[in-house]
């Protein structure tokens, strides 16, 4: 996003190799930042043609439509992005809540071993 003139490079490049949706979308991304929507749209609506509902393409095309003069289709898409973006987000707090319950009782668990454990090694000692 800061170097506007090497990500255009890297993405000409790599569409010279690699046209698929993904480049096809970081190339009109690129055009976009750069101040060259009207170019943008064009890849834009190519690397959305197969309608996978990815969050960041929905995002960037709605972004390129609006900077082009469509802002009723492109404020949908980026409402629809958004809202992809946060049930991933969502099942991801969910997943590292679980995870994190886990390793605490895991912790906690191990603790209390280490505990008997001491405190048999404690009785052996003494004996």
């Amino acid at each position: 996003n800061r170097d506007s003139e090497e990500a255009l490079r890297l993405t000409e490049k790599e569409m010279a190799s690699r046209p698929g949706i993904w480049t096809q979308d970081a190339r009109a991304w690129a055009l976009y930042r750069a101040g060259r929507a009207t170019e943008a749209r064009a890849l834009s609506t190519a690397a959305t043609r197969l309608g996978t509902p990815d969050a960041s393409l929905l995002y960037h095309h709605g972004a390129i439509l609006m900077a082009t003069g469509d802002r009723v289709a492109g404020v949908k898409l980026v409402q629809k992005a958004q809202a992809k973006a946060g049930k991933a987000n969502a099942t991801k707090t969910q997943v590292a809540k679980i995870k994190a319950a886990k390793i605490k009782k895991a912790a906690a668990k191990a603790k209390a071993g280490l505990v008997r454990k001491g405190v048999q090694a404690k009785t052996t000692v003494r004996h």
